[in-house]
């Protein structure tokens, strides 16, 4: 079956606006909801993760850094400022978050994070997802978080396609950051909650090469046919290495995503990874597990929460991260 996603997005957010939600689906708008549809957490052709003894892939072996044009570069600001000399695919002027940790040195290459809010949201917003606050991440990588701008009737959001406005900035804000300061290129990594999530969905498509890992969160992306990972919107450099996943979403559907939409995601990220069979490990935190057989590794967490982030997100996706150097 062929769904609109565009028009599951605004009729969402028009229930959003007309306080006809639950409580609990408030909760998840203020958390920085994204207007989409929704997917289910069934996965694999039998609807649920499978497990056996096979051992967990394990991460990818460290690389030399790649160090940015900023090493060296004296006088670069520390703590938090907001960046607003970047534009788009449209040449609109941008903003997003940037938080460098005073501790930070020109002479020491540092991880590059970017974390995407959802539907409605803004830095701040993606800031509050608390991944700064992780054991070790703000004294590891710099922090970024993007500024989206209203799309289309939607609300504000994100351009999910490859051609689409939004890539450029991402492609901009990671030249600022790298001629400002000093970056290991190797070790860029992206997270998102729903809306937020759509568009890291994409950039694992069409920004694949610059990406080091991604934390994908309650979403889905652009699909033909909701129940064929086939038909996904865009189309994929034919080179690209998709980099490991981590996809956190509710059992089968949270409201703002509806089945079957995280299965069918599940199974793109499978087919990006290079997975054989959908055979997983169960691993840490209780509700996620490994697959087996990927050349890229993709993790999968269930969250009973609902559109939401579950406990401990930030520390889990931080730990995620920081094996990938």
């Amino acid at each position: 079956m062929s769904i609109n996603r565009e028009w599951v997005k605004h009729s969402v957010f028009l229930f959003i606006i007309g306080g006809a939600l639950t409580t609990g689906f408030m909760n998840c708008s203020q958390q920085g909801f994204s207007p989409t549809q929704s997917s289910s957490a069934d996965l694999g052709s039998q609807g649920t993760p499978g497990t056996n003894a096979s051992p967990t892939p394990t991460a990818t072996p460290a690389t030399s850094p790649n160090l940015s044009a900023g090493c060296g570069n004296a006088g670069a600001a520390t703590g938090y400022t907001t960046v607003t000399s970047v534009v788009d695919g449209n040449n609109t002027r941008r903003s997003f978050g940037l938080e460098v940790s005073s501790a930070y040195k020109s002479t020491t290459p540092m991880a590059l994070t970017l974390i995407f809010h959802g539907a409605g949201g803004d830095s701040a917003n993606a800031r509050s997802f608390g991944l700064n606050q992780a054991t070790g991440a703000l004294a590891s990588s710099i922090m970024v978080y993007p500024q989206g701008i209203q799309f289309q009737n939607y609300g504000v959001g994100w351009n999910d396609g490859c051609n689409g406005y939004d890539m450029p900035f991402f492609d901009n804000i990671l030249t600022y950051v790298e001629n400002n300061y000093c970056i290991d290129k190797n070790r860029v990594y992206v997270g998102g909650f729903s809306w937020g999530c759509d568009f890291s969905t994409a950039l694992a498509c069409c920004r694949a090469s610059k990406i080091r890992a991604i934390a994908a969160a309650s979403c889905s992306d652009e699909f033909g046919n909701a129940s064929d990972y086939r038909t996904y919107g865009n189309t994929c450099p034919a080179t690209t290495t998709h980099p490991p996943i981590r996809f956190t979403h509710a059992p089968k559907e949270d409201g703002a995503y509806p089945a079957p939409f995280f299965a069918t995601t599940s199974q793109l990220y499978q087919s990006w990874n290079g997975c054989t069979n959908t055979a997983t490990t169960a691993i840490s935190p209780t509700g996620c597990v490994s697959f087996n057989s990927c050349k890229s590794q993709l993790i999968e967490c269930t969250n009973v929460s609902g559109h939401s982030l579950p406990n401990n997100w930030n520390n889990d996706t931080w730990s995620f991260f920081s094996q990938f150097k």
